[in-house]
């Protein structure tokens, strides 16, 4: 119908011309009815044919976009994130088959980034880090969850120090530190004691790693209560103070000034994910666990 000529639709597919005569015959003979006429050298579409054309057109116009969709979906290049390993971990990694049930043509790939030099969008399409205070980042940056942090140790380790705690006796503790003891410092500087000028304790360049030695007992972390929120509702960590500190600190999406489509979806179902977080009531009461 489309090209007016057996010939041109032979070729257009790629097969002989017996083999189209061949199918109109057949497909004639299913229909039960005359869907061209020969008239000389031509053949003159029926007006049945004509209708049957219009509606099977529709059908095989869906056929062709679907499958385009599907083949360009197969092609695509995954969704390049690079995050920080504690967002990553607590947060966005065990909330993923949501964003999979709203986007299943989105294949996504994880790159970690620890240090603050790498928090750069380069090569990614989405960038998840920390910010502290106005953002100097090129790019559109976007609130996922609060990055203020607390001091929390096991229950274990708590039994160890005194019942009412105050923020002083916290510098005789094993204090555990995130890259390195600013984080410790400005705490003590929050809580009005006065801090020597090194503080004493392991160093974790991974969150990860600082938490898993905070719920083995091995002494105190400043944590983000959002991030720490199962530990804290099992009781597995206790909540040493309600002082806390780095308080200017947010853990961001960041996109592209111009970023694709799959990048706005997956910045505004994190963006979803973090106000859930923060949106629960996980804080326990400051130095007793629920079990």
């Amino acid at each position: 119908m489309r090209t007016g000529s057996v010939k041109d639709a032979a070729r257009d597919l790629c097969v002989s011309v017996g083999a189209v005569s061949q199918q109109l015959r057949r497909l004639e003979q299913d229909l039960g009815a005359r869907l061209f006429r020969r008239i000389g050298r031509s053949l003159v579409a029926t007006a049945q044919a004509n209708a049957y054309a219009r509606e099977i057109g529709q059908a095989f116009a869906l056929i062709a976009s679907a499958s385009e969709r599907v083949k360009d979906q197969q092609s695509a290049d995954p969704l390049m994130i690079h995050t920080l390993p504690s967002i990553a971990i607590r947060l966005i990694v065990p909330a993923l088959a949501e964003f999979r049930a709203h986007a299943p043509h989105v294949r996504v790939s994880f790159t970690y980034v620890h240090q603050p030099s790498e928090f750069v969008l380069g090569s990614a399409d989405v960038l998840l880090c920390t910010v502290d205070g106005p953002s100097d980042k090129v790019g559109r940056v976007q609130t996922i969850l609060d990055g203020a942090v607390y001091p929390v140790c096991s229950p274990c380790y708590r039994a160890a120090l005194s019942e009412r705690l105050e923020a002083s006796e916290l510098l005789q503790a094993n204090l555990l530190h995130d890259c390195d003891s600013v984080g410790w410092s400005r705490w003590f500087e929050d809580a009005g004691v006065q801090a020597p000028g090194e503080l004493l304790g392991d160093t974790y360049e991974d969150f990860g790693l600082m938490g898993a030695a905070a719920l083995a007992g091995q002494g105190v972390a400043l944590c983000p209560i959002d991030l720490i929120a199962d530990e804290l509702r099992r009781g597995e960590l206790v909540l040493l103070s309600d002082v806390s500190t780095r308080r200017e600190r947010r853990y961001c999406v960041v996109l592209p000034t111009k970023p694709h489509p799959d990048a706005e979806a997956f910045a505004d179902w994190a963006i979803s994910v973090g106000k859930r977080a923060m949106a629960r009531d996980v804080r326990p009461a400051i130095g007793r666990s629920d079990t």
